[in-house]
């Protein structure tokens, strides 16, 4: 249990503990006090939250507007899994809260606090309810400041003053008010996350055309394969390990035979050892601003991200128990979810610790 009192003088209009914890009440008298420093307000145009209310009716699955939601906001970019897309007429009716490349989203609902920049292969994009968009004065740097707002002290000044009712929230003031440092060779910093970013894009085209080329290689249309949502098998025809109806939807099967016609193929198992990943109980888990520089990212099926992992994961083990489990996890390593979102992957480069 971790506890601190506050002399009652201390007490503003806020009643909520984490308030007034020592902890983050410190780093941000540190910032007010000592270094030179703006509210993000001062150095935007707008800060907006997304469109309040859009139907999934209306979601497409490619092409026109991308629609950024919580769960695509990562590390400093956004997640191409899952993300949706609207009509051009839904981003013209909400044209204040349209976005370009260079823009800022954080996300202010359900995992709070996350930072990314949006990404050159999005030409133009639109936000959700639960995201907050930022678009800066041309003169700022967005890349500077998005990764200050990603840094633990851009993260312990929103997660202090956020509310939480049914579950964690920041509201527009908050954002606007967060104090943004700046020191001489700041813009060192910003040029490593713009290369990064760029070389990301190239990463995602190139892994792009790969794909291409393999799906020119077994060249099967799927879409000229049954569909249907009624089918039947015969009791012959049943494996003695799947009784599970989707094992036998005939797209599935009919893909496996078109494969095994064609190629000459083998199951994944006998190319590669597979192992599970551990559960390391919750009560080891660390928030990544209460994490130390040595801890360990926390892998989850949340935390596949473009065909790699997020180091910068919501938590973190300590580097003791890292060291006790001895998962032998190295560079080429692939990771795959079996849970969750199914069927993600990604890749272990080198520098990449984790426990999965």
């Amino acid at each position: 249990m971790y506890t601190f009192k506050i002399n009652y003088r201390q007490l503003s209009d806020r009643f909520d503990p984490k308030y007034y914890d020592p902890r983050s009440k410190t780093i941000i008298d540190i910032i007010s006090k000592e270094y030179d420093n703006v509210s993000l307000n001062e150095l935007a145009q707008t800060i907006k939250k997304g469109i309040f209310e859009i139907p999934a009716s209306v979601y497409l699955n490619e092409g026109s507007i991308p629609f950024i939601r919580v769960s695509n906001v990562k590390h400093l970019t956004i997640d191409k899994h899952d993300l949706v897309y609207i009509p051009e007429e839904w981003n013209i009716k909400n044209i204040k809260t349209c976005l370009e490349p260079g823009d800022l989203v954080i996300t202010k609902g359900g995992t709070i606090g996350n930072v990314a920049i949006v990404p050159p292969w999005i030409k133009k994009c639109n936000i959700s309810q639960d995201i907050i968009g930022i678009k800066l004065n041309k003169e700022v740097d967005p890349y500077y400041i998005a990764l200050f707002l990603d840094s633990k002290v851009g993260k312990i000044q929103m997660y202090r003053v956020r509310t939480e009712q049914l579950q964690p929230h920041l509201n527009l003031d908050v954002v606007r008010n967060t104090r943004i440092i700046f020191f001489d060779d700041y813009r060192k910093l910003s040029e490593s996350v713009k290369k990064a970013i760029n070389m990301r894009f190239q990463a995602l085209n190139k892994l792009k055309k790969a794909i291409k080329i393999i799906h020119e290689i077994i060249d099967i249309n799927v879409k000229d394969l049954p569909s249907t949502n009624l089918w039947f098998i015969r009791n012959q025809q049943i494996s003695n390990e799947f009784f599970t109806p989707a094992y036998y939807y005939p797209l599935y099967v009919h893909l496996q035979k078109r494969l095994e016609k064609k190629f000459n193929t083998i199951e994944l198992g006998e190319c590669c050892d597979i192992i599970k990943g551990i559960e390391v109980g919750s009560k080891n888990y660390k928030k990544y601003v209460n994490s130390k520089m040595n801890d360990v990212p926390f892998i989850r099926t949340t935390d596949f991200v473009n065909g790699e992992i997020n180091n910068y994961p919501d938590f973190f083990i300590d580097r003791t128990l890292f060291n006790k489990i001895k998962l032998d996890l190295k560079p080429d390593d692939i990771l795959f979810t079996n849970d969750g979102k199914i069927g993600l992957s990604a890749i272990l480069v080198e520098n990449d610790k984790c426990v999965i």
